[in-house]
């Protein structure tokens, strides 16, 4: 169904979700940081670590949505579940600490605005969404930032920046389970997609957290406590709490509205990253102005009202 062609009025409301959820997504980026290295830059929490307990305790924290919600799972949605609790939520939050052990986190929230493109670009050529052509520009000028931010380097020649392209790999399973979820999730809530897709890999994190020693690090480093904090704010707000406030978003607004939070979330990640000494170029902001532009394009041509 398109979108109304009448203009609507937005909430002050809706504006004030808008941005608390780009403070909240956009912070997650630091917390990854702060929960693997301490201040000297010595480790606290590996990253497998990090990326564990993060969706064990999100999964946790959803739990109280979760049971209420079993009985509207059936058999035909439980592999597209796991798709998106997998593809969605467990394995990029993998990629994004392997990524963040070498790259900043500023620049981890720039690339992160991909992914809409991808979305874009999985859902005509994958699952059959109608294309527009013009959208194509977008999509170009985006990637076009993207790779300037992956080979850039101030140091001197072009070179390849292999940890940027994990985070680049984690905005493409966003694609997919972005996708995934609206082509054969669709009947269902979104609050109930999301606590049931964590409710199935909740234990499978679990008996990962255990094995590579998660659980040790509280006993046996000084700071384990403070990391295992910036964890469970990670947790928290950026996937519970986050998810429960774009779901209210959705409901009051329009698609084209709630998916602009994807051009602030990179601002304040970037903001976190100099207040923490991370020094970034002017040439990067050239490059993460492209990917939004690109972005904003893919977005107005998709979400275009009928005539």
């Amino acid at each position: 169904m398109s979108e109304s062609a009448a203009p609507q009025k937005t909430s002050l409301f809706s504006i004030l979700l808008l941005g608390i959820l780009a403070i909240i997504w956009g912070s997650s980026f630091i917390l990854m940081k702060k929960a693997m290295f301490s201040a000297d830059g010595s480790a606290i929490y590996s990253a497998e670590q990090v990326a564990s307990l993060r969706i064990l305790l999100a999964s946790l924290c959803l739990l109280p949505f979760a049971v209420p919600h079993l009985s509207l799972l059936r058999s035909k949605h439980a592999p597209f579940m796991l798709i998106a609790g997998l593809i969605g939520s467990t394995i990029p939050a993998f990629l994004f600490t392997a990524a963040q052990q070498q790259i900043a986190s500023s620049l981890a929230g720039m690339l992160n605005s991909l992914t809409p493109l991808f979305t874009f670009i999985l859902g005509i050529t994958v699952f059959g969404v109608p294309f527009r052509k013009n959208g194509l520009i977008g999509v170009i000028i985006g990637l076009a930032g993207a790779a300037g931010l992956v080979f850039y380097s101030s140091d001197g020649p072009v070179a390849l920046n292999s940890h940027a392209l994990l985070i680049i790999l984690a905005t493409c399973f966003y694609g997919i389970s972005i996708n995934t979820v609206k082509k054969y999730l669709n009947d269902l809530p979104s609050l109930t997609i999301s606590a049931l897709s964590l409710f199935m890999v909740g234990p499978i994190v679990a008996i990962y957290a255990y094995a590579c020693g998660s659980f040790d690090v509280l006993v046996t480093h000084e700071q384990g406590w403070e990391g295992m904090g910036c964890v469970f704010l990670l947790a928290l707000f950026s996937t519970a709490i986050g998810l429960i406030l774009f779901n209210l978003v959705i409901k009051r607004e329009s698609a084209l509205f709630s998916s602009s939070v994807t051009y602030f979330i990179p601002i304040t990640a970037i903001l976190w990253g100099v207040l923490d000494g991370e020094e970034l170029e002017i040439v990067q902001f050239a490059f993460i102005a492209l990917i939004l532009f690109g972005v904003w394009l893919v977005n107005r041509v998709r979400f275009r009202p009928s005539s």
